[in-house]
């Protein structure tokens, strides 16, 4: 069956464009840039939410481990335990805490707020209070983001953008005297405690069917690379106990006998800049063995060290290394920035993101929105040659009341312009915000801010060669497997050439004809009525579903 090509989050597709695939979307690998794996020698996970996922039971548990943080350490109210749980729903991976301010919010690729993510405890802010903050354009240079806010890059922190909201929510509804900065900062400290103290990674090991999903198919895919003759290494930031317990419910006892390497307590991202030494880790105990490290051996494991040390001591470099994890700054930026290595990004909730795109309600407001967009384009272009010819016809009319009416002209049509433009841009808007709720209510896509990428897509497009939702995606592709990208530019400029068999869009005269019908159209839609703008915004609206139902029935 036809099924569209994968939405990228910054992609630059031409709209429909199909590819015939029978693979089900949320079993994909999606590519950014073109890889081979026949070429690819060695393999590296990352432990967190890539070869072990968890439910959202663990989001909780860091919640409310944080939150009793606070009341016992911090002298937070003790009420406040059974007064706020934990909401999966509420936050979406990629946002930012302003510091400062104790707001949660989302930003897009450059650095943008959308308007309407901004979020103080669990109240919604209005336009003109982030305006108010952050200046008409609602942006933040990266000075201030790199200075005033905290960054949320992975799902472990979707329970700290809700516990900020909550605590911020419960202190204001009681009325009790606080700065906003210091709760930030002390939800911050409570959160950092839960990762180091090791109580969370005792519980969760303690009953892993309660906070980890199972993966069927993990041990069939590592096998598939090994059957090969793949290299596989294992690099966490987390502790032997808490690395092996998992892997003990999802792998078995023998899970060590997929791994090459096993590195564990790594220290990501510094690992790929530090020069630290490997200390072996005494599997018995937990304890480092402080002995010099001068290989890297089998069935053994190592704890710190450095992607310096590892290069030296295997000799993986390069692009014949392929390392996948979770979070793209911790995991992925240090190997392919130092070393060259390919990487794949892990996205758990994309195969959630995918499932709301295939829905029926998201592609018509998908393809109501490419046809207001195409409308807007297509309007612009037809006054412009509107305004040239009667701007001219004005030039060469210089006597009598019917030259006065032909100077006026440009300026009518320049009001009629923008009517119609107006119209088309509110609808446009509607239109995205909601296919932006079909997501999550609050902050909408992970990867989409309005119409534009949010900063954590740029981020994904721009040091993720792949990425999935899954590890296991891999076992519907051979170990040899050659992905290319699914774009047809690389720049707006750029010719668009269809393969061969599809039709290319209409361009040229084509173009100009399809334009021009399309422009008098709208047009006429806004300058029936001169006064009413009402009236106009509903003309608008009607055209845009009528060209919407057009393209549906174009792509069917």
């Amino acid at each position: 069956m036809e099924q569209e090509s994968a939405d990228l989050p910054n992609s630059l597709q031409q709209p429909g464009y199909q590819v015939k695939q029978s693979l089900p979307r949320k079993d994909r690998i999606f590519v950014n840039n073109s890889i081979n794996l026949g070429k690819v020698d060695v393999l590296g996970f990352d432990y967190d939410y890539t070869l072990v996922s968890y439910t959202h039971k663990m989001e909780g548990l860091i919640y409310s481990m944080a939150k009793d943080y606070l009341i016992e350490h911090s002298g937070y109210p003790s009420e406040m335990k059974t007064r706020r749980m934990y909401d999966p729903r509420f936050a979406v991976r990629g946002l930012a805490v302003d510091v400062d301010r104790g707001w949660v919010l989302k930003l897009s690729y450059i650095h943008q707020i959308a308007l309407r993510t901004v979020f103080c405890g669990r109240r919604r802010l209005s336009k003109e209070e982030v305006v108010a903050a952050y200046g008409d354009g609602a942006h933040v240079s990266p000075q201030y983001r790199n200075n005033h806010m905290k960054p949320l890059l992975d799902l472990f922190a979707l329970s700290e953008a809700c516990l900020v909201a909550d605590v911020l929510d419960y202190l204001n509804e009681l009325n009790i005297h606080h700065d906003r900065q210091a709760v930030v900062e002390d939800v911050l400290q409570a959160i950092s405690h839960v990762h180091t103290s090791g109580e969370m990674h005792k519980t969760v090991v303690r009953d892993p069917p309660t906070y980890m999903l199972p993966s069927p198919h993990l041990r069939e895919t590592l096998m598939r690379f090994r059957d090969v003759g793949k290299k596989l290494f294992l690099c966490s930031n987390s502790n032997f106990e808490y690395v092996s317990g998992g892997l003990q419910f999802l792998l078995g006892g023998d899970w060590q006998e997929f791994f090459d390497v096993v590195i564990v307590s790594a220290g990501k991202p510094g690992f790929y800049t530090s020069n630290r030494p490997f200390r072996q880790v005494d599997k018995r105990t937990g304890k480092i063995r402080w002995t010099e490290v001068t290989t890297l051996e089998k069935g053994k494991v190592y704890s710190h060290g450095s992607l310096e040390g590892l290069t030296k001591l295997t000799g993986w470099q390069g692009p014949r290394v392929l390392y996948i994890g979770d979070q793209i700054w911790a995991d992925l930026v240090g190997g392919r920035r130092n070393q060259g290595w390919r990487t794949g990004a892990v996205i758990r909730e994309l195969e959630y993101e995918l499932v709301v795109q295939q829905s029926k309600k998201y592609r018509q407001y998908a393809h109501q929105a490419v046809t207001v967009t195409e409308l807007l384009r297509l309007v612009q272009e037809e006054m412009e040659k509107i305004r040239t010819e009667a701007t001219q016809a004005a030039a060469k009319t210089t006597a009598g009341g019917k030259g006065k009416a032909i100077e006026t002209l440009p300026y009518l049509l320049q009001e009629a312009d923008v009517r119609v433009s107006d119209g088309l841009e509110e609808y446009l808007r509607y239109l995205q915000t909601e296919m932006s709720k079909m997501f999550n209510a609050n902050f909408g896509s992970v990867f989409r801010s309005g119409g534009e990428p949010t900063l954590f897509a740029f981020s994904l497009r721009r040091y993720a060669d792949l990425y999935l939702s899954k590890l296991e995606n891999f076992r519907f592709y051979s170990p040899m497997h050659r992905f290319y990208p699914q774009r047809g530019i690389s720049m707006p400029h750029d010719p668009y050439i269809p393969a061969i068999g599809r039709p290319p869009p209409a361009t040229g005269d084509e173009k100009a004809s399809g334009g021009q019908e399309w422009a008098s159209v709208g047009i006429k839609a806004v300058s029936e009525d001169k006064t009413s703008r009402k009236e106009g915004r509903a003309g608008v609206s009607s055209v845009s579903c009528m060209a919407g139902g057009t393209r549906r029935r174009q792509d069917s």
